[in-house]
């Protein structure tokens, strides 16, 4: 480059216009960029433990909802009345967390939430492909029947009761450590959903961020 064109670039990038352009960038669009590699670094290798930091509303959850979920047509979370996203990163293996979702009749022990658990044709009150049960749920009558299941990984359930239907899935996924994370979504239909969405629109979450945060603690234990 010639020595001409070496001052012609110096004068343009001491230039004000260049340096009150340089100025926004760094006010807004480093910023942006920053928070967008936190937020993704936040749901893809959370490593402190924690849920997602954000309101938990069906808006903010929509934004957050994972790739590798499959869903009902008639269950589409984006067209849904309530939504919720939840995930967390649990020292226990796979195979650990997923035996205390799975033995459903244990639930009111470490999830206050869940009450008078009854499994169909089943003596070991575990879920298992094909399976259904009633619950209460915060003193909700809730009727569910497994449509998902791969052993150690992956559960998926439609629920009905109290004007509001629902498809719940538990995605877990082994990281390098042996250990786990799980993320968990909930997309929610009817009347009653409609409702709380106007209400709370972070019912749902809050709900489910107190299940999976019991979930930690309680295979964290083992």
């Amino acid at each position: 480059m010639k020595k001409e064109e070496v001052f012609k670039m110096e004068g343009i990038y001491k230039s004000p216009v260049f340096l009150a352009l340089f100025a926004i960038a760094i006010i807004f669009i480093l910023p942006a960029t920053s928070s967008a590699q936190m937020r993704l670094r936040s749901i893809v290798a959370p490593k402190d433990g924690n849920v997602t930091p954000h309101n938990g509303t069906t808006e903010q959850d929509l934004v957050l909802r994972s790739p590798d979920l499959q869903w009902p047509d008639s269950f589409a979370p984006e067209r849904s009345d309530l939504f919720a996203h939840n995930e967390i990163f649990i020292k226990a293996s796979p195979a650990v967390v997923f035996k205390h979702l799975q033995e459903v009749d244990k639930w009111p022990d470490w999830y206050p939430n869940a009450a008078n658990i009854k499994v169909a044709e089943a003596d070991d009150g575990t879920l298992k492909e094909g399976r259904a049960w009633r619950w209460e749920m915060s003193g909700m009558q809730i009727e569910n029947n497994i449509n998902e299941f791969k052993q150690d990984r992956h559960i998926a359930w439609f629920s009905s009761g109290n004007e509001q239907k629902s498809y719940q899935v538990w995605h877990l996924k082994p990281t390098s450590d042996g250990y786990c994370f799980i993320v968990t979504e909930e997309s929610v239909y009817g009347p009653a959903a409609i409702s709380l969405r106007r209400s709370d629109s972070a019912a749902v979450h809050k709900a489910n961020e107190r299940w999976i945060e019991n979930l930690k603690k309680l295979s964290e234990k083992e």
